[in-house]
């Protein structure tokens, strides 16, 4: 929520407004950090929930 409201906020006030929307930017700034992190921070509980499974 915060990216999506600093992105928000400073695209609008960007001279890129009048190219790309604010929402458009602000939607794929959100998808890309959104992606980022789940990649660094998985659930490391379904990790165990499957390791367990294929221990069994």
């Amino acid at each position: 929520m915060i990216v999506g409201f600093v992105s928000a906020i400073d695209w609008s006030l960007s001279p890129l407004e009048a190219i790309v929307s604010a929402k458009a930017a602000t939607f794929f700034v959100c998808l890309i950090v959104g992606i980022i992190f789940s990649l660094i921070y998985p659930d490391t509980e379904k990790e165990v929930q499957i390791q367990s499974k294929l221990v069994k």
